[in-house]
């Protein structure tokens, strides 16, 4: 589920949202019904609270924050043990936050040898829990570029104008911390996380993932797997840096 928009009762008609789940083909696929129940159940309170009240005033659908956790959404929640990197621990995990584009980032940072750059990314992830996808990549960018650490510009995958630039996770291995919104076989692209080298890193679990379909399958938290990227942006570090 990418956008949302919430109808109050209206007429006979009882309350519902209504969703969209785009593709890079189509303007996307309408859910003209969503149950109030499976809303509340899949989203955080204040961004329901948040849609309802924004349909008050205006008819436009809502971009889903990225940064859901896993907690309660499938009967087992732990990634497969094949795929656990057990010497690499997941520095920051965001346990029931929405923080993991931020979270998955400066644990990678972390892992580099960042850990004062990746404070930093881990302190503005506070402020941008329920923002929509585009603000929190903006954000992330405006944090990365005010450092020293990398080069500008980023590379970056995903729309631009009429055009979609598709991005091979699993062939196009980079040590540059690449951030990863992957598009699940659901249509969902409300998690996020980062890719350095052969390693995934995932802020809902508590170690590294190996760069695999399987674990991409994993982080995408539906049982449809992942299908593709729907957006990343690597951040080249200075080689002075390295």
């Amino acid at each position: 589920m990418q956008r949302i928009r919430y109808k109050f009762p209206l007429n006979g008609v009882r309350e519902h949202f209504i969703g969209i789940n785009k593709s890079t083909t189509d303007q996307g696929e309408v859910i003209p019904f969503l149950n109030p129940a499976w809303v509340t159940y899949h989203f955080h309170e204040k961004c329901v609270a948040a849609v309802k009240e924004y349909a008050s005033t205006c008819n436009e659908f809502v971009d889903v924050p990225v940064g859901s956790g896993r907690e309660g959404f499938l009967d087992e929640p732990d990634p497969p043990i094949r795929a656990i990197v057990t010497e690499i621990h997941i520095h920051y995990e965001q346990e029931s936050k929405d923080y993991c584009m931020f979270y998955s980032f400066a644990s990678a940072l972390w892992y580099l040898g960042f850990c004062f750059e990746s404070e930093l990314v881990r302190i503005d992830s506070h402020s941008m829990e329920f923002g929509d996808k585009t603000s929190q990549v903006t954000r992330l960018r405006e944090t990365l570029s005010g450092l020293d650490l990398f080069q500008d510009p980023p590379i970056v995958w995903g729309q631009k104008g009429r055009k979609y630039l598709r991005f091979d996770v699993l062939n196009d291995i980079s040590s540059e911390p690449t951030m990863l919104i992957p598009w699940g076989g659901d249509g969902g692209v409300q998690h996020a996380v980062t890719v350095v080298g052969h390693y995934i890193f995932d802020s809902t679990t508590g170690y590294a993932l190996h760069l695999t379909q399987e674990s991409l399958d994993w982080c995408c938290n539906t049982r449809l797997g992942y299908q593709r990227a729907y957006f990343a942006i690597r951040f080249p570090i200075h080689p002075e840096r390295k």
